[in-house]
């Protein structure tokens, strides 16, 4: 985003800038607005790079916190404690491919862990905390 948005600005500026020279500044404001497109793409990429940590799952010995919202409207991540977790699987769906939780009370909680990670990476990781993995 932040390589397309940089692309499209110096298109377009620079098409601004040589409209300018040969004609005149009003038929330039048109590629100008739509470069503006590309500084706003940059400023947009830069923000959600700057969140990126707030999208991230968090596997420790407390438990696993997976993360809520979206990168641009971020709400607190839904944290499942180690003493609530009866099992992690991976699981084989018409959904697809997930990791499955499965909770004390026998609720099973889906999680699309394929965005972060391999699903036997995500299984290792869990190991690696001493949390019930299969």
């Amino acid at each position: 985003m932040i390589l397309g948005g940089a692309f499209i600005a110096y298109l377009l500026f620079t098409c601004t800038v040589m409209i300018a020279r040969y004609a005149s500044w009003v038929p330039a404001i048109v590629p100008a607005l739509v470069g503006l497109l590309g500084v706003f793409l940059m400023l947009t990429g830069t923000l959600l790079l700057v969140q990126r940590s707030k999208a991230a799952i968090t596997i420790d010995e407390a438990g696993i916190t997976i993360p809520q919202g979206s990168l641009v409207c971020p709400r607190s991540g839904l944290h499942i404690p180690r003493s609530a977790i009866a099992g992690i699987a991976e699981s084989h769906s018409l959904k697809g491919r997930l990791i499955e939780i499965t909770l004390t009370t026998g609720d099973k909680i889906p999680i699309q862990a394929r965005q972060y990670c391999e699903l036997k990476t995500f299984l290792r990781h869990c190991q690696a905390h001493a949390l019930p993995a299969i």
